[in-house]
C-alpha cells in the first residue's frame, strides 16, 4: 500500500506516494540530499538554488553508484570464494574414489 508523505528538499516541500515498506529508505535519502546541499552552499559561493540541487543530486548519485558497485563486488567476492572451496570439495572426492 502507497503512502503520501511530505519531503523537503532546500527550503520547499514535495508531496511523495511510496510504498510503506520505502518509507524510511526515502526518509534517508530525503536526509542526504539535505545535508549534501547544506554543505555545498556553504562550501561553494553559489545562490543560485537549482544549481546547488544540481550538484547536488550527481553527488549523492555517484555515492550511491559506488556504494552498490562495492556491494555488488562483495557479493561476487563471496560467491567465488564458495565455488573455490566446492571445486576443492570435488577434486577431492574424485581423487580420493
Amino acid at each position: 500500500m502507497s503512502k503520501s508523505i511530505k519531503v523537503e528538499i532546500a527550503g520547499r516541500f514535495y508531496p511523495v506516494s511510496v510504498p510503506e515498506q520505502d518509507e524510511q529508505e526515502l526518509q534517508e535519502l530525503a536526509d542526504e540530499i539535505k545535508t549534501t546541499f547544506s554543505k555545498l552552499k556553504v562550501s561553494y559561493a553559489i545562490t543560485d538554488n537549482q544549481d546547488l540541487l544540481a550538484m547536488t543530486l550527481l553527488q549523492v548519485g555517484m555515492g550511491r553508484v559506488k556504494k552498490k558497485e562495492g556491494a555488488s563486488t562483495k557479493l561476487i567476492e563471496d560467491q567465488l570464494t564458495e565455488l573455490e572451496r566446492l571445486c576443492e570439495v570435488i577434486t577431492e572426492a574424485v581423487s580420493s574414489s
